[in-house]
C-alpha cells in the first residue's frame, strides 16, 4: 500500500484528473491510498482505510451517498415505477440510512433519477461494489457548517460521470467548504488502483496529518 498526499493531483495524470482553478473557482487537492494488487479485497481494504482516516479527523463527520443513473433509461412504466432506489437495489446493496426523494431528469434521450442517502452504516464490501459498478454514485463526507441545500441542488439537476474523476457538478461542492469527495484511482487494467479524497488542500492535509 502506498500513501499519496498532494495538492498537485489536478495536474494531468492517469489516476485522477481535476479541473483547473479557473474552471471550477477554487484550488483542489487530493490525498489517497494506492496498491498494485488488483484483488477485490485490496480495493475494499483501501476504501475502508480511507474512510477510517476521514472519520478520525473530526467527531462530527457524516457520510452521504450521491446516487444517480449514468445512462439514460427508457421512458417506460417500469422505469418510472422503479425510479432510483428500487432500481439500484435490484443490482447492488445500498447503505442503510434515510433517503431523499428521487429527482427526475427528462430529455429526448430518456429518463434519469438522482437522490441522496445519508449513510448510517458503511459496510465496505457492499459500498465498494456499489461505487465500482455504478459510475454515477459518489461518496462524500461533510462536517461542521456544510450546506446540505447546496448538495440537494446538485442532486436535483443531476450529472454525467467522466472516466477519471468525479463530475464537475460534484467537484464544485468542494469549493463550498467542509466537504471532501471520494474518488477511485485507476480503473480496469491500471497497474495502480486505489481511493482518494478530493477537497480544498487544507482539509486534505489535515485529514492526512500534514501541518
Amino acid at each position: 500500500m502506498k500513501r499519496i498526499v498532494s495538492s498537485n493531483l489536478s495536474a494531468e495524470n492517469d489516476l485522477l484528473r481535476l479541473p483547473r482553478e479557473d474552471d471550477i473557482g477554487c484550488v483542489l487537492g487530493g490525498g489517497g491510498l494506492l496498491y498494485e494488487d488488483q484483488s477485490p479485497d485490496g480495493h475494499e481494504l483501501l476504501l475502508d482505510s480511507l474512510i477510517l482516516q476521514v472519520q478520525g479527523y473530526r467527531p462530527d463527520i457524516r457520510h452521504w451517498l450521491l446516487a444517480g443513473h449514468n445512462t439514460w433509461q427508457p421512458d417506460t412504466r417500469i422505469v418510472r415505477y422503479n425510479q432510483l432506489w428500487r432500481s439500484l437495489s435490484k443490482r447492488v446493496s445500498l447503505p442503510l440510512g434515510p433517503r431523499s426523494e428521487e429527482f427526475l431528469i427528462e430529455s429526448n434521450e430518456g429518463l434519469k433519477f438522482f437522490g441522496i442517502l445519508e449513510c448510517t452504516n458503511l459496510e465496505t464490501r457492499s459500498l465498494s461494489t456499489l461505487l465500482n459498478s455504478e459510475r454515477a454514485c459518489f461518496l462524500v463526507a461533510t462536517w461542521g457548517d456544510y450546506r446540505i441545500r447546496d448538495i440537494e441542488d446538485v442532486v436535483r439537476h443531476g450529472w454525467s460521470a467522466p472516466l477519471h474523476s468525479p463530475p464537475m457538478e460534484i467537484l464544485r461542492l468542494a469549493c463550498i467548504d467542509s466537504i471532501v469527495i471520494y474518488s477511485q484511482l485507476g480503473r480496469f487494467d491500471d497497474r495502480e488502483q486505489g481511493w482518494a479524497i478530493v477537497g480544498q488542500p487544507r482539509w486534505v492535509d489535515g485529514i492526512f496529518g500534514r501541518p
